[in-house]
């Protein structure tokens, strides 16, 4: 199997992770994952009305490019993607952090 159908893998069941999932203080939020394997994202969504406010926001955001650089776009769950990425198989050396200037214990690239 080549490297870029692996990580979209690799992508895809840590998505599939996210199905049925509840943002415990805002149970009324709907979680949208959106698979577009032909240009290589990831994005899982979370949006709905908490009270008289609606919020959309990006949970996070996964793109190959270049066939084999992973980009993690954004992360806003508070629980490291980039980590269960590298977890699940994805090498440091591939993995690129777009938002952050400085990651924790130096685990990926950043830009």
């Amino acid at each position: 199997m080549d490297k870029q159908l692996k990580y979209q893998e690799i992508i895809v069941n840590l998505l599939e992770t996210w199905k049925g999932y509840t943002i415990s203080n805002l149970p009324n939020l709907t979680i949208d994952i959106h698979i577009n394997k032909e240009n290589s994202n990831f994005i899982v969504l979370s949006y709905g009305w908490h009270e008289d406010e609606y919020i959309y926001n990006v949970l996070f955001h996964i793109q190959i490019k270049d066939d084999t650089k992973v980009w993690l776009h954004e992360d806003t769950t508070g629980i490291g993607i980039a980590k269960e990425l590298m977890e699940a198989g994805i090498q440091k050396e591939d993995l690129i952090i777009g938002f952050a200037e400085v990651l924790e214990d130096d685990l990926v690239t950043t830009v």
